[in-house]
């Protein structure tokens, strides 16, 4: 069984260097995409730095700072939880090991409450290229002797 097991793999594996010899075509070369567009790209997937190039700086500045906050929180707390692991995995007094135990998680739910952050603010920055870039929607706002009412619209 295992002699078979063996031969099978050995010709998987020429099979797969046979490819690579005889197998490949030539091919052309493809146009590079202007460098105006790969930028595009690269900006609208940062969350912020789309709505500071169209001139909403306070709200690509509060996304940007959000994102780049949450980045760094996600950071943080993986390192510290890592620390605490690894002297938790040291350690020899039972207590201090409840103890080191209870610290790792609590980092590592921080981390996890930051990478939640994260998606949410990328969330909000795609619909707001997705909704708001044309000026069909927005935030409508209204301030009265007795209330403050605050909403999103959407104008088909």
């Amino acid at each position: 069984m295992h002699n078979k097991f063996q031969r099978w793999a050995a010709f998987l594996i020429l099979l797969f260097f046979m490819n690579f010899l005889f197998g490949q075509e030539k091919e052309e070369p493809k146009e590079e995409e202007p460098k105006e567009k790969q930028a595009v790209s690269i900006i609208k997937f940062i969350p912020g730095a789309q709505q500071i190039k169209s001139g909403k700086y306070l709200k690509g500045g509060i996304l940007l700072s959000a994102f780049t906050a949450a980045v760094i929180g996600v950071i943080i707390e993986n390192k510290r939880g890592n620390d605490l692991y690894e002297k938790y995995m040291e350690s020899t007094d039972v207590k201090e090991i409840v103890s080191l135990r209870k610290q790792t998680e609590k980092k590592f739910k921080n981390r996890n409450y930051y990478i939640a952050g994260i998606f949410g603010i990328w969330l909000l920055h795609l619909l707001d290229l997705k909704f708001f870039k044309n000026k069909k929607g927005g935030i409508k706002s209204e301030v009265t002797k007795k209330n403050i009412s605050i909403g999103l619209y959407y104008t088909f």
